[in-house]
């Protein structure tokens, strides 16, 4: 995998994480 690939990743988990706890709120 790719540095970039790698960092794409990590962005889109954050992503669902954020939406994650915008939704119990």
């Amino acid at each position: 995998m790719k540095a970039g690939d790698k960092t794409l990743m990590k962005i889109l988990s954050e992503i669902q994480e954020s939406k994650d706890l915008t939704k119990e709120f």
